[in-house]
């Protein structure tokens, strides 16, 4: 594995006293037969001036195919759909993402980094934690997610969301968050616009959407999102146009104090990805249910972790979104 932080970022971080925003870069790392690990391609590029990954599923972001997942805001929604609070400006805490680091996964290798930060909501500026957490698999893994167990193909990218205590203004509002998604082909070659597709399987809240990416490459998201230690349905989630860009949003229902989200990028040429019914005892970090689940992963504190995000252009973009479902 090889971690490039940009020349000129460290230039200038060393002419200036201010902070310094750069790119954390990932390539497939070098191994022998260990066991833990597959022969991946993956390069993957983690920005954060717009809380941006680019995954490239044969490890060549310059003329390959990629994809690309920037957060674009967070909205706070009325029981009509009509923003309340919105946040589309968001600052690293630490500049940066945190350094990619190896941990293992139910006996699978895995790089992780985190982008984290701190989003101001309302004229008081409370401030909320917000965590975006990027983790390369380097084999087949299958992760438990609620009641889900989720399959990672080995190269994939399974990115969590993990935010603290919102402060609603009313306990029957919902909170959107919403990604811009954008996909190319091997020499920028055009492969469609982003498009959900419906994966279902049997059992209770088992639902996977599947968004694909074109090319073979897909986003996973599950039906299902972990509020306050416990299982609850997302609301919606919708892909929406808006001028020459896609974007993808889910609606979360209201929580207290802890949302936790799991979604997978993925590539089906490497290896195809389902998710089922919870069916076995497979542990995971991805969050728990109320019958016996894993433990949450712990949400931060005011003072962690937030992802950047870039207006959404028009202000009614979420409520044209939360009818669209």
């Amino acid at each position: 594995m090889k971690i490039t932080i940009t020349p000129a970022c460290a230039l200038l971080c060393l002419l200036s006293s201010a902070p310094c925003v750069s790119a954390r870069n990932f390539t497939a790392p070098v191994h022998g037969s260990d066991p833990t690990k597959n022969h991946i391609k993956t390069a993957a590029n983690f920005d954060s001036k717009g809380v941006k990954m680019e995954v490239c599923p044969s490890g060549d972001c310059k003329t390959g195919k990629f994809m690309q997942l920037t957060v674009t805001s967070l909205t706070e929604l009325d029981s009509k759909g009509v923003k309340v609070e919105s946040v589309t400006t968001f600052k690293p805490k630490d500049s940066d993402w945190t350094a990619i680091a190896e941990e293992t996964v139910n006996g699978v290798s895995v790089s992780s980094t985190t982008f984290v930060s701190t989003v101001e909501v309302g004229t008081t500026k409370t401030p909320v934690g917000f965590n975006l957490t990027a983790k390369i698999f380097q084999g087949n893994a299958t992760v438990l997610y609620g009641s889900q167990n989720l399959s990672v193909p080995a190269g994939s990218l399974k990115f969590t969301v993990d935010m603290g205590i919102w402060p609603f203004a009313n306990l029957a509002n919902t909170l959107s968050l919403a990604i811009k998604l954008d996909a190319k082909g091997p020499k920028g070659s055009d492969i469609g616009k982003p498009a959900k597709k419906l994966q279902a399987s049997s059992g209770k809240n088992t639902t996977v959407q599947r968004v694909s990416m074109g090319d073979s490459m897909f986003m996973d998201a599950p039906s299902i999102v972990i509020l306050d230690g416990v299982e609850k349905n997302v609301t919606n989630s919708s892909v929406v146009t808006v001028g020459a860009d896609t974007f993808f949003e889910w609606v979360f229902p209201n929580f207290a104090k802890t949302l936790h989200y799991d979604p997978v990028l993925g590539d089906e040429s490497v290896s195809t990805s389902t998710s089922t019914s919870n069916g076995s005892n497979t542990n995971s970090s991805s969050g728990s249910s109320n019958d016996g689940g894993t433990t949450p992963t712990p949400a931060p504190s005011s003072s962690a972790v937030t992802l950047s995000i870039s207006s959404l252009a028009a202000a009614g973009f979420a409520v044209f979104a939360y009818i669209l479902y």
